[in-house]
């Protein structure tokens, strides 16, 4: 699925590119891009020779703007955007898949909507409470030692919402009351087609979750095992007028051991894992209905009068197909670790792991306009099994420090998000044009995914404090089996930094140089390459062993560089944040 460009194309691709900085020099500010967050954690815990136990509460809210929202306000598709809970499929650190979402999804948000920002500010709020509790109980067994056990209720609520923003009347004074006049009864008139479209109406995401586990310690002198339980509930759903999926619930219970022992002068970790997990989602289907009472079909098309009507008997136009199903995966991994010399170690990993389709992957089936896609999943996904070998080197020796990391991926059943190529949207256009927006498939294929880690370094005494040199570098390879690149794959990074420490004082510069990404899928772009410089100045006052204040003054992406990630799906519309100073206030008490 490689796609090859020919000179006309890049061409054109260059053409395109120097609109877009000349674009990027005129604007110097991403409109609708504010936030605000909060936060707020309290925990308590009670410790003796028998073990511990504790409970916290971790709470946060926020409130931002997002700048890009699909192109949603155009001739057609009014009803058809949606918000951002969802998002890239990361195939790494998914724990909770659909929180993650919706965090990567705030981050890459941008621009304006069709141009339709400077008309209505659309926004979101986020409420996010855990509860945990979590312990340990020692034991006077031969069998057991201990048991680490948890339990933890998740409540995530993202609202999106839409709201009139106020015009700059630049009339004459005179003039001020005839236009201010004239303005209140546009936005009367343009309240009545913002209700009628729909956008009045708040979009509700929510994913609740219980979870509990243990952990029991079976260890030995010689022999060191643990025996794992969790299980853990999982609703999520989204409610309104950009609901681009149907509620959905998961169950999973998970069953794991681990054992390390050392063989001569080798050390050997074993693990498994086995899933055991149900979910249950819907589809929904639209119908077409020939009822005498509705009205003509080219009436329909001149008059939006009979938008009204056709909401009206909006359930009954969708037929509800619903889906279970049930996965037994299992993972194993196996690694060996020995130290060759006194400065210098090894660690090679081989694993099987597998992963079942989350409930998005599975039941995804709207226009998603954070990504300004309409996204499709695929309900007869298998589950994902891959094979995996790292290679890993430490190296530590008067003062000098590095880390060589390999690793290679192969992948069956691999997930991704795949977009329709030009081709395929004018095959169907006529039948379905899903709102203006991109169509992206959840699909399956074999995939190859290798390549390698680096960080090399030197600690200097100066003065009174120490020095950190670096110089780190990563790169990824993804291509299918059957030839052509994965789409959104990050692209090689160099990273430069230099640390000082001395007492209560830390000192941080970093530069990123990132590579262009040229080993694209079919219908992406390729994306340049850019340098970011940051900054950071911490000092820490104490004032007791309970009580410390951090003062730290940062200043991000001092080149001021308009840069694009490439795996993000909005990259063309959003640029990385640009030059950003400024001063964090942080008081520790315990």
């Amino acid at each position: 699925e490689e796609e090859h460009h020919d000179e006309e194309e890049h061409h054109d691709e260059e053409e395109h590119h120097d609109e877009e900085e000349h674009h990027d020099e005129e604007s110097s500010s991403l409109a609708n891009s504010d936030y605000m967050n909060s936060s707020r954690r309290f925990g308590i815990s009670k410790t003796g020779d028998w073990g511990y136990i504790g409970i916290s509460q971790n709470s946060s809210r926020s409130t931002y703007g997002i700048p890009f929202h699909g192109d949603d306000h155009g001739d057609e598709g009014h009803d058809d955007h949606a918000d951002e809970d969802h998002a890239d499929e990361d195939h790494a650190d998914e724990d909770h898949a659909d929180e993650d979402h919706a965090d990567e999804d705030h981050d890459e948000h941008g621009d304006e909507h069709g141009g339709h920002g400077e008309e209505e500010r659309i926004f979101a709020m986020t409420i996010s409470d855990a509860y945990n509790l979590a312990g340990s109980f020692n034991f006077d067994s031969d069998l057991v030692n201990s048991v680490d056990y948890f339990y933890r209720k998740s409540e995530y609520q993202l609202t999106e919402g839409h709201e009139e923003m106020e015009h700059d009347d630049h009339a004459d004074e005179d003039h001020a009351d005839e236009d201010h006049a004239d303005e209140d009864h546009a936005d009367e008139d343009h309240a009545d087609e913002h209700d009628e479209h729909g956008h009045g109406e708040a979009t509700v995401f929510s994913n609740d979750s219980d979870e509990i586990g243990a952990t029991f310690d079976l260890s030995s002198d010689d022999f060191a095992q643990k025996v794992s339980i969790n299980m853990l509930s999982e609703e999520a759903s989204i409610v309104g007028s950009e609901a681009f999926m149907n509620p959905a619930t998961s169950d999973e219970v998970t069953l794991g051991y681990y054992a390390s022992t050392d063989i001569g002068q080798f050390t050997v970790d074993f693990g498994a894992r086995f899933d055991f997990i149900d979910r249950e989602g819907s589809l929904s289907h639209e119908e077409e209905h020939h009822d005498e009472d509705h009205a003509d079909e080219d009436h329909a098309d001149e008059d939006h009068a009979d938008e009204d009507h056709a909401d009206e008997h909006h359930d009954d136009e969708h037929e509800m197909e619903y889906y279970s199903r049930s996965d037994n995966n299992t993972s194993l991994s196996l690694s060996i670790s020995n130290e060759l010399t006194d400065s210098l170690s090894f660690t090679l990993g081989l694993s099987n792991v597998e992963r079942s389709p989350s409930v998005i992957e599975l039941f995804m089936n709207g226009a998603h306009m954070a990504t300004g896609r309409y996204e499709v999943g695929n309900v007869n996904m298998m589950s994902e099994t891959s094979n995996n070998i790292d290679l890993n080197f430490v190296y530590e020796n008067d003062g000098y420090f590095g880390t060589l990391s390999f690793f290679r991926n192969e992948v069956d059943n691999y997930i991704y998000l795949m977009d329709e190529t030009e081709e395929e949207h004018e095959e169907h256009e006529e039948e379905h044009d899903h709102g203006g927006l991109i169509r992206a498939d959840y699909l399956q294929a074999d995939a190859l995914l290798q390549g390698y880690e680096l960080e090399v370094g030197k600690l200097i005494d100066l003065g009174a404090g120490e020095l950190e040199l670096s110089f780190a570098r990563d790169a990824l390879k993804a291509e299918f089996a059957a030839g052509g690149y994965l789409p959104r794959i990050t692209p090689p990074r160099n990273i430069f930094s230099a640390e000082y420490t001395q007492d209560s004082l830390a000192l941080e510069m970093s530069f990123k140089d990132v590579e262009s990404q040229k080993d694209i899928a079919i219908g992406e772009m390729a994306t340049e390459g850019y340098q970011m410089l940051n900054f950071n100045m911490t000092k820490s006052f104490v004032f007791s062993d309970t009580e410390k204040l951090s003062l730290t003054v940062f200043a991000k992406n001092i080149l001021d560089e308009v840069a694009r990630n490439h795996s993000s799906f909005v990259k063309d519309e959003v640029p990385l944040p640009g030059r950003n100073i400024g001063l964090k206030v942080n008081f520790q008490y315990n």
